[in-house]
């Protein structure tokens, strides 16, 4: 299966799990669902549109992530990365359970990376490089004051610059699509705009290579085979910042690579499942003290030379020193580079 999509959840399938699955049917793309031990298994039984790997799954799976990764957590998406790997999936896309897919959604990815011509406006992209910080929700939204999660907040009022580098081909390894409805903003943005619909603009994807940097998650998100090593997610942090940091970390690594990362107009759309702000926000606290630190820090480090898997140990390294995850960190990452060393990609 060349197309895997994968999402974790502790619910039975919602309204927009069922249009990704009937989606990926159609288009012939596969759909792995990753469970927890809140997850209901009955509901998910009876479908053959659906891989579900449910909490117990997991813990047979044979995986080294089956006996380090702790239980009600969003790292328990690993275990999907990992089935839609073995697989044999050429690329793996994510979402979450509360986000519905467009049309667009279901564009083959070979175009989308460029692997292949067809779709030119993936092909020859504008291109930013050494600007430091972008907030690129101002490039999709140019006349909203909104910014990503995990973006500082002391540059939120940066102006987004006009000039780029010009158009370069598309040298990506991982597509951030964004979300309409209620797209990945941070807690302070949900206090001071309560209850926004949100839609972005429809502009030209952009490429940010080395030495430019904004935020991902993992709300809209296509990943190369030679990038899969790089969906590790963290456990050691908070569930609001798992994504965010393993986003850093992946853009260091594929700079480091001579590669880049698209960021791309919304092509799902997202009715957010119940949260508490306030829990939120304290989830995210560490980031807004953080004020860029954390990028700072990746970018001091030499990474010349080493290997994909020492590359990732590097920056957690440095991750764990400066107390953005716990030392226990070390422990599951090993049983990730061990898992992705013997399904091949590492």
């Amino acid at each position: 299966m060349k197309h895997c999509i994968v999402v974790t959840t502790i619910n039975a399938p919602t309204i927009s799990l069922e249009r990704v699955a009937k989606g990926a049917a159609k288009n012939s793309w596969s759909l792995i669902v990753a469970g927890d031990t809140k997850t209901p298994a009955e509901p998910y039984a009876v479908r053959d549109d659906i891989d579900f790997i449910g909490y117990d799954d997991q813990s047979e799976s044979g995986y080294a992530l089956a006996k380090v990764v702790r239980e009600r957590s969003y790292t328990r998406k690993m275990f999907g990365y990992l089935k839609a790997i073995e697989s044999g999936a050429s690329y793996i896309v994510e979402t979450d359970d509360d986000n519905w897919p467009k049309p667009d959604f279901f564009v083959d990815r070979d175009k989308m990376f460029g692997v292949v011509p067809g779709l030119e406006e993936f092909c020859s992209i504008p291109t930013y490089k050494g600007t430091g910080w972008l907030n690129i929700y101002r490039y999709f939204a140019p006349a909203s004051n909104i910014w990503p999660r995990g973006f500082p907040l002391s540059l939120i009022g940066k102006p987004f610059p006009v000039e780029s580098e010009g158009l370069k081909s598309n040298n990506a390894l991982i597509l951030q699509g964004l979300a309409d409805g209620a797209p990945d903003v941070d807690a302070v943005h949900r206090f001071v705009y309560p209850g926004v619909e949100f839609l972005f603009d429809r502009c030209r994807p952009l490429q940010l290579e080395v030495g430019s940097w904004c935020p991902f998650n993992s709300q809209n998100t296509s990943w190369r085979k030679e990038a899969f090593f790089l969906l590790y997610l963290p456990a050691t942090c908070s569930f609001r910042m798992t994504d965010i940091y393993r986003g850093y970390i992946a853009q260091r690594i594929v700079q480091e690579m001579g590669k880049s990362i698209v960021f791309h107009d919304a092509t799902v759309h997202q009715d957010r499942n119940e949260h508490s702000i306030i829990r939120d926000f304290k989830d995210e606290v560490m980031n807004y003290c953080d004020d860029g630190d954390l990028i700072s820090g990746l970018e001091k480090l030499d990474l010349s030379g080493l290997s994909k898997a020492n590359m990732l140990r590097r920056c957690y390294e440095l991750a764990i020193s400066e107390g953005y995850c716990d030392p226990d960190e070390n422990i599951i990452l090993e049983a990730w580079i061990e898992d992705c060393s013997k399904l091949g990609v590492l």
